[in-house]
């Protein structure tokens, strides 16, 4: 280990050697804050969250198998500015992961993995990298650059903490037309898997009958995609940031922490704030229908938001008539879903083709899908 890296890390974890606290959450929750050294001492790579199966957990009993997958695991590496040929290329790195985004695609393990790394007021697991060993660079010249190491790292949920060693490959690819079909910065990729006993972490098995249907160690893939631009910065000039910001904290907790009593009640503040701004009115309605990962949709809530951004639009808008009518088509009154979407029709009419013909699509895919009486 070079010298630049070793005061990296003294920097980024303290010079007790123990992983130093993991960051809270931003304001909006899709990232967390660095502290003013991990500024100083390099870029910042944004884990991002949504498409990937960033966690993997399989645990392979005798009577049982149980998959767990999780795509809401949000944190940031940091990557030295200058690294020296021996110098690893992440020189921290901390992420957090709401207990009530793990998956199972069953209601009742669901319930069951939440009890078990739920414990705690935030519950989240949490992990801090505290170190890595056995680098390798094992890119050709003109590729991107691509290492593999053993990464170590401090593991906490529900007030336990545990110490693992994984084999990993990172990966830096800088921006290119290729990556920008991802996301718009330069990205790093990490690939990991280990084994984790869950008496180290979780919580006691919930009873007897759970002895041959739970394992005693689960085996953890990971893949994370992190980016330098961060996942809270909008890249559409028709949102304003700090609009951005308060819709981010609504699906943080609506969705990733699957807390509607308190996502709502944010989500009507927010929504009387832009409440003469038919824009963010309308991405409240839809994502309260749509956006993937909602166990808790409010139609109330979204018909709310969708019928007030159309009220300010005048019902001009084609796309907020859309919304509207994606509304009432996911509630279930397909009466109204049609009536409403062959307005958008109308008034999409003036737009290009290209642009106008989804809007028809939409109304073909009602009608047809409307219940026979």
């Amino acid at each position: 280990m070079g010298r630049f890296h070793t005061i990296m890390l003294l920097l980024a974890f303290g010079s007790s050697g123990r992983a130093a606290d993991v960051p809270p959450r931003s304001e909006a929750g899709q990232t967390l804050v660095p502290t003013a050294a991990q500024l100083d001492m390099g870029d910042i790579y944004h884990i991002y969250t949504g498409e990937d199966a960033q966690l993997i957990a399989t645990s392979d009993a005798q009577l049982q198998r149980v998959a767990v997958t999780c795509r809401r695991v949000v944190g940031y590496f940091v990557v030295p500015f200058d690294r020296g040929p021996d110098d690893p290329p992440i020189a921290a790195g901390f992420g957090r992961i709401p207990a009530a985004s793990l998956e199972t695609g069953n209601a009742g393990l669901n319930a069951l993995v939440r009890q078990l790394f739920g414990g705690g007021e935030s519950h989240e697991i949490t992990f801090a990298i505290t170190g890595s060993s056995n680098l390798a660079k094992t890119s050709k010249a003109g590729e991107p650059e691509t290492f593999t190491m053993v990464l170590s790292a401090e593991v906490s949920a529900g007030g336990k903490s545990t110490a693992i060693s994984a084999p990993a490959t990172v990966s830096l690819l800088p921006f290119t037309f290729r990556t920008m079909a991802r996301y718009p910065g330069d990205i790093l990729t990490l690939r990991a898997a280990f084994d984790l006993k869950l008496a180290d972490l979780a919580g006691e098995k919930p009873g007897r009958e759970w002895a041959d249907k739970l394992a005693e160690s689960v085996h953890v893939d990971v893949f994370l995609l992190a980016n330098t631009v961060s996942p809270e910065k909008s890249l559409d000039p028709a949102i304003k940031q700090p609009h951005n910001i308060k819709h981010l904290r609504f699906l943080t907790q609506v969705r990733d922490f699957d807390d509607p009593v308190a996502g709502y009640a944010w989500g009507r503040t927010f929504m009387h704030e832009v409440w003469n701004d038919s824009g963010p009115l309308a991405r409240l309605a839809l994502d309260t229908v749509a956006e993937d990962g909602i166990r808790s949709r409010d139609f109330a809530f979204a018909l709310e938001a969708a019928g007030r951004a159309n009220e300010v639009a005048k019902g001009e808008s084609a796309q907020v008539l859309d919304t509207l009518a994606r509304v009432h088509y996911e509630k279930g009154d397909f009466d109204e879903a049609i009536r409403v979407q062959r307005q958008a029709v109308e008034k999409s009419k003036s737009l290009p083709p290209a642009a106008s013909q989804p809007f028809a699509d939409t109304l073909s895919k009602y009608e047809k899908r409307k219940p026979a009486k």
